[in-house]
């Protein structure tokens, strides 16, 4: 009897370090993320200053972009755990600040690895890797998505960007 019950409980621990385990896995890795909040915490986003002071967007692409930054909102769904986002968003926003497109036009949603936000509402189905930039370009009074940078520019934020805008002039 008394080899049943230890061979009980050292099952039961087991399975309980297995759901524990299993469960720190799934957890979602949320917290505040904001572009405020990752340049204040040096010490915890030490993968955005260095990116962000190294990147060079190249300047005869920022000035054919420039006519074109009040026309643009951008909605980035990101998350901090995410390599792809550790490296083109430090970059997405050196872009945008030589452009000038204003801060007030640029949203970061902080998701989990379910690409879920805070809530545990399930953003956009249609966003399944991350980063993605959604760009929508407001002309003529009306807003309409003109396409998306997903994970990484295909060139460069530059000339994506750039091509994304004139491809919605045709």
């Amino acid at each position: 009897m008394k080899y049943l019950i230890l061979v009980v409980l050292l099952c039961s621990t087991q399975y309980v370090q297995a759901q524990t385990e299993s469960k720190q896995d799934t957890m979602p890795v949320l917290e505040l993320f904001t572009r405020a909040n990752i340049e204040a915490d040096v010490a915890k986003y030490k993968w955005y200053q260095g990116t962000y002071n190294w990147y060079t967007p190249k300047a005869e692409l920022v000035n054919k972009l420039k006519p074109y930054a009040n026309e643009l909102t951008v909605t980035i769904y990101a998350g901090s755990w995410c390599e792809d986002t550790q490296a083109e968003l430090p970059r997405f926003y050196k872009l945008a600040d030589q452009i000038g497109i204003p801060k007030s036009k640029i949203a970061l949603i902080g998701l989990d690895k379910a690409r879920k936000d805070f809530s545990g509402t399930r953003i956009r189905a249609d966003v399944q890797k991350l980063p993605t930039f959604v760009i929508d370009r407001r002309r003529n009074n009306e807003t309409v998505e003109i396409g998306k940078i997903i994970e990484h520019p295909i060139k460069n934020f530059e000339l994506d960007l750039l091509e994304l805008i004139l491809n919605s002039d045709k």
